[in-house]
């Protein structure tokens, strides 16, 4: 998409002892030149002009510093151990995240102000999985969650992601986490009500609001044929995905539920709270 709304979009590759530069216009390729490469440097290069032939808006256009910051940081997030560095106005800001379990850190930091009920307790999944495609190839599903519940926060807060491209509008893997999240915190309650269950709790019957009131998470995917449901790929439709999300959460967070501990009494009591609440108003 962003080499057909350019007026010059460059792609300069470099491995294998060759350096590739490619031009476009337009979606046009207009010419490509090959090379013996002058180091052993590998790697891809991108630079494009948009073009104010599609982009009628402005007679300047500037991608602003602080979206490029956020798209930059959130693949620094997804892909923890490598540097990614921006420059821009010759200013240069550095990323580089140890895991992605940073990520739930900067959303409690920056996005809901707020901590974890279950401090240093981030409730963590990741499966890989072989599939067959639409096309009845052979393909693969890498998953991961990661996922907490904020102290005040009676929000929802969900980053979903395939392909490292986030996905705004949600898709399959969202609903499938949404499906399996509450199932098994109630069914956890429920099989420990004689001890959760007490004073103002007694009586109550959690539902699925009350779990997901609160909730941060992060699912990422990594998908080898992902199906988009339009061209800004801000929601993914394959129907596999919600399958293994749905089964992922439901593993991971019952076996730490199943931990015990102060942080699963915290998670519970907070759900429980939620239940109150709701049925006071």
């Amino acid at each position: 998409m962003v080499n057909a709304l350019s007026t010059k979009f460059v792609a300069i590759s470099q491995r294998d002892g060759k350096k590739v530069t490619i031009q476009w216009k337009e979606g046009v390729k207009t010419g490509e030149v090959e090379v013996a490469a002058t180091s052993k440097k590998t790697g891809t290069t991108i630079m494009f002009q948009p073009s104010f032939k599609f982009f009628t808006e402005t007679d300047n256009l500037v991608i602003p510093e602080e979206k490029i910051i956020e798209l930059v940081r959130q693949r620094a997030f997804l892909n923890a151990g490598i540097k990614f560095v921006v420059t821009y106005n010759k200013n240069a800001t550095t990323f580089c995240y140890n895991s992605i379990a940073d990520y739930i850190s900067y959303i409690c930091n920056e996005e809901i102000k707020d901590k974890l009920v279950h401090t240093g307790a981030i409730i963590t999944g990741k499966i890989e999985k072989e599939i067959v495609t639409t096309a009845k190839k052979a393909g693969s599903c890498e998953a991961e969650i990661i996922f907490g519940f904020g102290t005040k926060f009676d929000g929802e807060m969900i980053h979903a992601f395939c392909n490292t491209i986030e996905q705004k509008n949600g898709g399959t893997h969202v609903q499938g986490f949404k499906m399996g999240l509450p199932r098994c915190a109630i069914k956890f309650i429920n099989d420990n009500s004689a001890k959760y269950r007490k004073g103002k709790f007694k009586s109550l019957a959690a539902s699925g609001p009350d779990v997901s009131c609160g909730l941060v998470a992060v699912i990422a995917i990594k998908h080898s044929s992902p199906i988009y449901s339009s061209q800004d790929k801000s929601k993914v439709t394959n129907n596999d995905i919600q399958g293994i999300t749905q089964s992922l959460v439901s593993s991971s967070f019952t076996e730490w539920l199943q931990k015990g501990g102060p942080a699963v009494d915290a998670v519970v009591n907070r759900i429980l709270k939620n239940a109150y609440l709701r049925k006071s108003a």
